[in-house]
């Protein structure tokens, strides 16, 4: 599903619409072969948490060995799109690059190799685990790519701004990475999911669902 701002991925709170809600056959893309009705399948559920200010790529399975994977291993990447309307100065990314590193280094981790890094000249993503909930697991990682300026979108949904991709590896939720964007003094920034290990949102429509091959995720 390309979930559109403003709906829960799960625990929707009170006067906020759930996600699932928009897995029905008139919200099936044209380009979707089956021929499914989500509404008529039992436990269907999203598999991690995308917060309401976040859209974009949001997986439901049936199989909880695909939520497992998705929240909790290190070896699947979740890639992000940030928009930072009006671009941003050397002081804000400077800012950006020293709270990503931050949250790196606060992500509770068992493992021996110390606390994540975050490059900021590269890739990056994001994950849906609280640091509660991380306690125990590996620290993530988080790479980030300048994509440069962006002139807005035809429809006027997107404004004028600079772009860049962040992918993540491990439990790190998406909240945090909005975090980073508001302590830098960036707090309009806008957060898009467009990957999720090997399944793409590409030219999903905003609102629009349709049926993937999820065997790669747990293999």
């Amino acid at each position: 599903l390309n979930k559109p701002l403003h709906y829960a991925a799960c625990r929707a709170p009170t006067g906020t619409p759930l996600a699932r809600a928009l897995l029905v056959p008139e919200n099936r893309a044209l380009t979707c072969r089956t021929k499914h009705d989500p509404r008529k399948l039992s436990n269907l559920w999203a598999t991690d948490a995308l917060d309401v200010l976040t859209d974009g790529l949001l997986l439901f399975s049936q199989d909880g060995r695909i939520t497992t994977r998705i929240t909790r291993s290190k070896d699947v990447e979740k890639e992000y799109r940030i928009l930072l309307p009006g671009g941003a100065s050397s002081g804000q990314l400077a800012a950006l690059r020293a709270t990503l590193e931050a949250e790196a280094a606060a992500t509770p981790s068992t493992s021996d190799r110390g606390p994540p890094s975050f490059d900021l000249t590269n890739n990056p993503e994001d994950f849906d685990v609280d640091a509660d909930e991380a306690a125990g697991e590996e620290a993530a990682t988080l790479h980030c790519e300048d994509l440069g300026e962006f002139l807005g979108s035809e429809d006027g949904s997107e404004p004028q701004g600079l772009l860049m991709k962040v992918v993540v590896r491990g439990p790190l939720p998406d909240t945090r990475l909005r975090r980073a964007c508001q302590l830098a003094g960036l707090p309009g920034a806008m957060l898009t999911r467009t990957r999720i290990g090997p399944i793409e949102l590409g030219r999903l429509p905003v609102g629009q669902w349709s049926v993937v091959k999820t065997a790669e995720l747990i293999e």
